[in-house]
C-alpha cells in the first residue's frame, strides 16, 4: 500500500505543473512522504527474522543447525520428558514474545500509513487540482 502511495505522489507531482507545486503542495508532500517512510520502516522491523533463542535448546531451530545431526540425534534421544518440556515451554514463551514484538511494529506501521493518507490525498489534490 505505502508503494501504491508513493508511486501515486511521484505520478502526481510529475504531471503536475510548477505553479501547482506551492508550499502547500510541498508541504503535504513532504507529511506524506514522512509517514510512508515511517510506515515502510516499521514494516521492514516487523519482517525481520528474530534469531535470538534459548541458549541450549533441541526445539530452537538456530541450535540445532549448530549441531551436525549425529550430535543433535544423541542429545534429543537422552532428553527426559522434563527436559524436553521444559526446552519447549521455554521455546513458546521466547515465540510469544517475537509473535508480541512482530505484532507492535505492523501496529505502528498500519497506524503510519493511515495517519499519512491525510496529508496524501491533500497533496495528491492541490497537485491534479481536483
Amino acid at each position: 500500500m505505502d508503494t501504491a502511495m508513493f508511486g501515486g505522489l511521484a505520478a502526481a507531482y510529475g504531471a503536475s505543473d510548477s505553479g501547482t507545486r506551492g508550499s502547500w503542495a510541498h508541504l503535504t508532500l513532504s507529511l506524506a512522504c514522512l509517514g510512508l517512510v515511517f510506515s515502510v520502516f516499521c514494516a521492514s522491523m516487523a519482517a525481520i527474522p528474530r534469531l535470538l533463542g534459548p541458549v541450549s535448546s533441541l526445539i530452537f531451530f538456530a541450535r540445532i543447525s549448530e549441531k551436525p545431526s549425529h550430535q543433535f540425534n544423541e542429545d534429543f534421544l537422552r532428553l527426559d520428558d522434563s527436559a524436553f518440556l521444559n526446552d519447549l515451554t521455554t521455546q513458546i514463551h521466547r515465540n510469544a514474545e517475537i509473535a508480541t514484538a512482530k505484532h507492535a511494529w505492523v501496529r505502528r506501521s498500519l497506524i503510519c500509513s493511515f495517519i499519512a493518507s491525510i496529508p496524501w490525498v491533500s497533496a495528491i489534490a492541490i497537485l491534479v487540482k481536483i
